[in-house]
């Protein structure tokens, strides 16, 4: 009889990972700026944009849920109702505030220009729509097209000032 695991089924906690990076190499006197950077995009609108669907509600609990012990200090979202619906169940795990930005491209750039001095280290979720997480992604030194592949990722990035960011990339 032939086994089979599937690691996409798989759910873990972020700190796991955390802890993972820095067990396999990730030396943590060269981790400037934050200690790690959790970005998501939004699982699921409304046709009229207005909000989420009901499986993107409960996909955003169970963000919350999955990162409630991440001990994440700040959270960004950006202006679009259906972005900061899915952040918010994640502020309330953590009772703090979202802090929303406006959908514009400098209000992207800023952020990313902002995360390495105004956080430092600080574990900071971003959650986004497509084109602000690949501009983030980009920012934040990430080109690779397989980073944005997927629209139900959460990226998991360790910022690196010698070379460029370990990212850990979990389906959630």
């Amino acid at each position: 009889m032939k086994t089979h695991m599937s690691f996409e089924k798989l759910v873990l906690p972020p700190l796991f990972f955390l802890t993972l990076a820095m067990a396999l190499g990730t030396d943590c006197a060269k981790i400037n700026a934050q200690e790690a950077v959790f970005l998501v995009q939004y699982p699921g609108k409304n046709a009229d944009g207005t909000g989420l669907t009901d499986a993107g509600r409960r996909k955003a609990n169970e963000l919350a849920n999955l990162l409630k012990d991440a001990d994440i200090k700040v959270i960004y979202s950006f202006e679009r109702p259906y972005v900061v619906q899915t952040a918010e169940p994640v502020a309330k795990a953590l009772n703090i505030q979202v802090n929303i930005l406006p959908f514009q491209i400098e209000a992207m750039d800023d952020l990313v220009r902002r995360l390495p001095t105004q956080h430092a280290k600080d574990r900071v979720l971003v959650v986004t729509g497509p084109p602000s997480r690949e501009r983030i992604l980009e920012g934040l030194g990430l080109t690779e097209e397989t980073w944005k592949t997927r629209t139900d990722n959460l990226f998991v990035i360790l910022p690196n000032e010698r070379q460029k960011p370990l990212v850990i990339k979990m389906r959630w």
